[in-house]
């Protein structure tokens, strides 16, 4: 192999099921596989018809499972008789050979002289589950790659097409593809947080990427392909950024940022890592640099957002003052945190012409985004009030601020020039001051965007406020962001890209709730 391969993983039921969608996602891939097992007769017919029919042009190729992955987790391989195939898996490898241009082998079972002397070594695709019950591996993070390693050693013995590991460590997979370095080796962790390992492997050598194409799913072929470009990855990268947190799989930042990488025609990719701990984040960085992936700047969510500056020093004062950070850069071999908040916040007071200063402003909630957002209406010259749900981030924040904080149920709506939320008021009944004193006078700035819209940013159009919501918000951070991990605008086509999320989103929310007001449209 010489160039990168996408495998598409399907069941036959699957893949027939709607030939249109399939259609249009098999534009993607080079190889279809079929994960239930081996196949003849009307329903091979019924395959080869719709990848020959459909695409005649584009040579995409068949592979199938010996067996489907149901068989294979039922197998008990600490008995050897169970891995003689049956007459039936013989006859039918026997009729469709030719037909097949590759068979997955389960390392475990399958390589046997009665299967191999069947299926040449061009068609084998050789694939290791690494699991808890295989020969007593127990945890692949302390262990590490050298298991992976081993394994192989041993399965190189029987030539193949392609040794495929899958396990769920998707870093001891990417280092182990670092230090053998073969293309026609691929490892990686099959979970929906490893997707990243998946598209890391093909700059460690590998020549392939394995997707599926369950749409619900974050590492479907077709979204792989729509948020990171996979049919159209750099050749090589020099530039490694992410997004790390507990909760980031469905982030529209990779789609973002990932559009505005390849528009700047840059080497660099944008991937989410599931790291929600301090500990985590630095041995993954040093872990990673070691393998010469070079991560050079990371979007910062919660957990972390709120913790990160006790281990990196901040680029600003005011990350320290109000502890709080959502992005992480490494340059000229220093790390440093930042945040966008404050730009994002300055940038929307400008565009919508909102002077502050003197004026009396409400920040609803004290953490993070809340701080920020305080701090900085106060450097401003405004007369800032921390209103907090509960007792003890309000006194952190006053503590970290100097500034009034009090309890949320106080609130009286009124008594200020501008509002400004921080708040996921998901129902009703979250909202614990009079909603009725929201007065018409008073401007509404949400940091909200999930959910959207907000039980409060609704009261606050149906009382006529001027509000600012949490799509626009969200979209300035983003461009923000962007520009502080590459110091480069987001260019026009991930900007108009963000423009058609937005606006989907927007739509798919006003089908439900009748009461949004058509401000909302200046996102776009």
């Amino acid at each position: 192999m010489t160039t990168r391969m996408i495998i598409a993983e399907v069941s036959l039921s699957s893949f027939l099921l709607d030939v249109q969608t399939n259609e249009n996602i098999l534009s993607h891939c080079d190889v279809v596989h079929l994960t239930s097992g081996l196949i003849d007769g009307d329903d091979l017919h019924k395959v080869l018809y719709f990848l020959g029919h459909t695409k005649e042009n584009q040579n995409i190729k068949l592979s199938m499972s010996l067996r489907s992955n149901a068989d294979i987790g039922d197998l008990d391989i600490s008995t050897l008789s169970i891995t003689v195939p049956s007459a039936d898996m013989i006859d039918k490898i026997n009729r469709i050979i030719d037909e097949v241009d590759y068979f997955e082998l389960d390392a475990r079972c399958d390589l046997i002289p009665s299967i191999l002397s069947l299926i040449p070594p061009h068609k084998r695709i050789i694939t290791r589950r690494i699991t808890t019950d295989d020969g007593g591996y127990t945890d692949l993070t302390s262990v590490g790659y050298e298991y992976i390693m081993q394994q192989y050693q041993s399965d190189k013995r029987v030539n193949a097409f392609l040794y495929r590991y899958i396990c769920d460590n998707g870093l001891a997979a990417v280092e182990f593809l670092h230090h053998i370095n073969q293309d026609n080796v691929i490892a990686y962790d099959e979970n929906e947080d490893g997707l990243w390992s998946r598209i890391c492997a093909s700059y460690k050598g590998s020549a392939v990427i394995f997707a599926n194409i369950d749409e619900g799913s974050q590492i479907s072929l077709d979204q792989l392909v729509k948020n990171y470009n996979i049919d159209a990855l750099p050749d090589k990268i020099t530039t490694l950024y992410g997004i790390i947190g507990a909760n980031i799989g469905k982030s529209f930042s990779p789609l973002v940022h990932n559009k505005g990488l390849r528009a700047l025609h840059l080497s660099a990719i944008y991937l989410p890592f599931k790291i929600d701990s301090l500990s985590e984040l630095s041995s993954f960085l040093k872990r990673c640099t070691s393998i010469d992936l070079p991560i050079k700047g990371l979007t910062v969510t919660a957990p972390l957002k709120a913790i990160i500056h006790g281990e990196y020093p901040g680029a600003r004062s005011i990350v320290q003052t109000t502890h709080s950070a959502n992005v992480l850069m490494v340059k000229d071999g220093q790390t440093l945190v930042e945040t966008t908040d404050d730009i994002g916040l300055d940038y929307i007071l400008k565009q919508q012409n909102i002077t502050v200063k003197g004026k009396h402003i409400a920040v609803l909630g004290s953490g993070c985004s809340g701080r920020i957002a305080a701090y900085t209406l106060s450097k401003q010259g405004a007369h800032v009030t921390l209103f907090n749900r509960s007792a003890e981030r309000a006194t952190l924040a006053h503590k970290l601020l100097k500034l009034s904080s009090k309890v949320l149920d106080t609130l009286k709506t009124d008594d200020f020039d501008v509002l400004v939320n921080t708040v996921p008021f998901e129902e009703q009944s979250d909202i614990t001051f009079d909603i009725n004193r929201l007065n018409s006078r008073t401007i509404y700035i949400d940091f909200v965007y999930n959910p959207y819209p907000n039980c409060l940013l609704v009261q606050a159009r149906l009382n006529g406020l001027q509000v600012i919501d949490g799509l626009i918000m969200l979209k300035n951070q983003l461009f923000s962001q962007f520009y502080s991990l590459t110091g480069k605008t987001l260019p026009t086509q991930a900007s108009l890209a963000l423009d058609t999320i937005l606006s989907n989103k927007l739509k798919t929310d006003s089908s439900t709730n009748k009461t949004l007001n058509p401000c909302v449209d200046k996102v776009s």
